[in-house]
């Protein structure tokens, strides 16, 4: 979450409001990439909750207890798992995670992906755009179509 500004920055005043715009943000990669994501808060005030939103499994750890536990109580789960990547700038949960034979991605790598997905979506936008009057008869004259009528 502090790796991607528009979520970092509204993190101090209102962390569900942040969450739920990570959330959002994940759902539309995970759309994208065709994945199943998973995401593990620090469970402060929701005591070890699972739920699913926007297509995303979203679990909070439970009391006394850091999502990194969680995170590695996941990835040491004993069910084989090839394609499972981990996205954490922690260190001990990266080596932890390739131990047990995980990909890992750094926040900032997730990070970056998800604002170049950001950037191409934007870049293509510019190029959905509707016909103007003078083209549209221009096209129907090609295809041998009376463009006033």
């Amino acid at each position: 979450m502090h790796r991607i500004p528009e979520i970092r920055s509204g993190m101090k005043n209102d962390l569900e409001g942040a969450r739920e715009r990570l959330i959002l943000r994940l759902s539309s990669y995970a759309a994208l990439h065709r994945a199943r994501l998973t995401v593990v808060f620090d469970g402060a005030g929701h005591g070890g909750e699972s739920r699913k939103s926007a297509g995303i499994h979203v679990l909070f750890s439970g009391s006394g207890e850091s999502a990194d536990c969680v995170i590695k109580r996941m990835v040491d789960s004993g069910i084989p798992n090839p394609g499972r990547t981990v996205v954490t700038s922690d260190r001990e949960i990266q080596v932890f995670a390739r131990h047990c034979g995980a990909r890992v991605l750094s926040s900032r790598e997730f990070a970056d992906a998800l604002s170049g997905e950001s950037r191409t979506e934007t870049a293509s936008d510019k190029y959905d755009r509707s016909l103007s009057p003078a083209e549209l008869d221009a096209w129907m004259k090609l295809f041998g179509q009376d463009p006033g009528g």
